[in-house]
């Protein structure tokens, strides 16, 4: 069924008007004249044939009144609203003296993308996957084609981290609907996206779902989620929050989010079973024009959603967290030690360097020294001599903030040799930072905005001492991987190294 304006004012009615319909039962009948429904990657070609669908349904989108919740705009919105204006101005631009019953959709789902602003990164994955989901069926009841199936751009392999072609043509009669003119330099021409940061998918070795430093869902988030925003777009679209949902490439990169959770499942990992996050809920339209209440529980199994993906990234097996016996825990390894997990927390989570108050980042590489003093817990080669096989030394930056986005990611170097030159593919790179998650957003000037990354640098810190590599201690450098906009002061509020 088409949607149209009487029969959605209708739908919205009978949706506020009495309790929205059980998922369970929505989802039986969608399954019955359904069954199980296959998303392709957009190199494939049933991949290349549903982008064609999804062409025609984002031209009628965009023609919609901003206020049908089949439209582009409301869409959009769902995630957030532009980054010109707040939510409340928004609802009063689009619905103005309109009875409340045909906003009240729109003041439930708008600005409800979580993971970013004032919503928690742990519902991250869960949220999109709804997202994701229900403008999946708004295609199939916009263009009348039940099968569709949104595809996914497989930017897990390396030959294919350029936008799809679809995306690239803005004279083309049937893709133009797709194409944005402005995203970052050279992404439109077929250049690949990594010449603004480097993607890694090291989150796919993550044991646990949300621990520790934010786990599988957190790292996700960050790369390669945040990389491939700031990677593709600018501040004004793909690389800023407020915008990033009015990119048509937005919903194949998180078609692709999601496939990356379906593999990290499919390889051992665990979802959490924790019911408070089970039973966290959030309002969408169904597609037909019902408020649907979703809640996380119904969608950690895409087997009950009935649809797979065509093909799954292939990762080594995941192996449960194991549980540390208190005789493994972290030694006093010199006299400090017991002093420092007074004043920073337990012998588990043993502050071992911190350099505390910003650190600007620039066009230049930043090399920064971060040592142990009097109070920490131990030089970095006795931490890699003594820790124990159970424990990990984790680089923290934290408080990553900047007021305009730099446009580029900043590549992270762990004791690079004074004057050797950045390299994503050398040694010494452990990774990157961007600042998707991290750059205020116009219409919440309020809001400072900020972001941590963590890494995993045991494996780096002993091959440093191997090499005698450790004596002068340790220095992080970073370096942009490209020339950030002049206008933006990118910050790190704080850098840590603990044991845990």
């Amino acid at each position: 069924m088409k949607l149209t304006r009487r029969n959605f004012l209708g739908a919205v009615g009978a949706g506020t008007a009495a309790a929205a319909m059980p998922f369970d039962l929505w989802l039986e009948k969608q399954a019955h004249a359904q069954g199980v429904m296959t998303r392709y990657s957009t190199a494939s070609a049933e991949g290349k044939e549903m982008l064609k669908i999804y062409a025609i349904a984002v031209k009628i989108m965009k023609g919609r009144w901003a206020g049908h919740p089949h439209s582009w705009t409301f869409q959009w919105y769902t995630h957030w609203v532009n980054g010109n204006t707040n939510k409340t101005a928004a609802l009063n631009a689009v619905y103005g003296n309109r009875p409340p019953i045909e906003r009240s959709l729109a003041e439930e789902m708008w600005d409800t993308c979580q993971g970013h602003g004032p919503n928690p990164v742990k519902y991250f994955l869960a949220w999109h996957r709804m997202f994701v989901f229900y403008f999946e069926q708004i295609i199939r009841t916009t263009t009348g084609i039940n099968h569709f199936t949104l595809p996914y751009w497989p930017y897990d392999e390396t030959d294919k981290r350029v936008i799809p072609t679809e995306f690239r043509n803005g004279s083309s009669s049937a893709y133009g609907s797709l194409y944005v003119g402005n995203r970052n330099s050279g992404i439109n021409e077929g250049q690949s996206i990594e010449r603004y940061g480097a993607l890694d998918f090291k989150c796919m070795t993550e044991k646990s779902f949300l621990e520790p430093g934010g786990g599988f869902n957190g790292k996700l988030n960050q790369n390669p989620h945040g990389q491939v925003h700031v990677d593709v777009g600018t501040s004004t679209n793909m690389g800023q929050i407020p915008y990033a949902a009015n990119d048509p490439v937005f919903w194949t990169h998180h078609c692709q989010v999601d496939r990356l959770w379906q593999s990290w499942n499919a390889a051992g990992g665990k979802n959490p079973d924790d019911d408070n996050f089970k039973n966290q809920k959030f309002i969408f339209d169904d597609g037909n024009g019902m408020r649907v209440v979703a809640k996380i529980s119904d969608f950690l199994n895409i087997s009950t959603l009935n649809y797979k993906y065509d093909t799954l990234m292939d990762i080594p097996p995941i192996e449960s967290p194991m549980l540390v016996a208190s005789s493994e825990k972290a030694p006093a390894f010199v006299a400090g030690a017991m002093k420092a997990a007074e004043k920073h927390g337990p012998a588990t989570n043993m502050l071992a360097a911190e350099i505390p108050g910003a650190i600007t980042l620039g066009a230049a590489p930043v090399r920064i020294p971060v040592n142990p003093n009097a109070e920490m817990v131990a030089p970095m080669e006795m931490l890699s001599k003594a820790a124990p096989a159970s424990q990990n030394i984790y680089l923290i930056l934290k408080d990553v903030y900047t007021a305009d986005s730099p446009g580029v990611a900043y590549g992270v170097y762990l004791n690079l040799p004074e004057g050797a030159a950045p390299d994503p593919s050398g040694e010494y790179y452990i990774g990157s930072i961007n600042f998707f998650n991290a750059t205020s957003m116009p219409g919440m000037k309020a809001m400072f905005m900020t972001d941590s990354f963590t890494f995993n640098i045991t494996d780096k810190v002993k091959d440093l001492d191997t090499k005698q590599q450790l004596s002068d201690g340790i220095n992080v450098t970073l370096s942009p991987f490209n020339t950030p906009d002049a206008k933006s002061s990118p910050k790190i509020g704080r850098i840590e190294i603990i044991v845990e």
